[in-house]
């Protein structure tokens, strides 16, 4: 089974927490188990219990040497029907893509940047 995968890449304090915590409040995860892979820290942070759907997992990981099996075994472990990844902006993302397990199709992929900063 094919899993979509939302991607939200962009520049430190652009929004992309906010932005993945507004979309997953208003019940983006309302019926797939979701898998939420923070692969950057910032100074926002994910709150589950403001989600009003209780299937979604938060897991943190470093993007340069995650593996396509840690990833194959997160799916498994959550029954994943959903990716969404917050991804850091000054990495290359197609290293990352590299390691998606075959399963994982790109269904979106969204950037960020501060325009007063960027």
């Amino acid at each position: 089974m094919d899993i979509p995968v939302y991607l939200v890449a962009g520049f430190l304090d652009a929004g992309k927490t906010n932005f993945i915590n507004g979309i997953l409040e208003d019940g983006f995860a309302r019926e797939d188990k979701t898998l939420l892979l923070c692969c950057e820290e910032g100074e926002e942070e994910y709150d589950l219990s403001a989600y009003p759907h209780k299937n979604v997992y938060l897991e943190t990981l470093d993007q340069q040497t995650v593996t396509e099996a840690q990833l194959a075994a997160l799916e498994k472990k959550y029954r994943a029907e959903r990716v969404v990844a917050e991804l850091n902006g000054m990495q290359l993302v197609a290293d990352l893509y590299n390691r998606f397990p075959r399963n994982w199709v790109i269904a979106q992929e969204v950037m960020f940047a501060d325009a007063t900063t960027f």
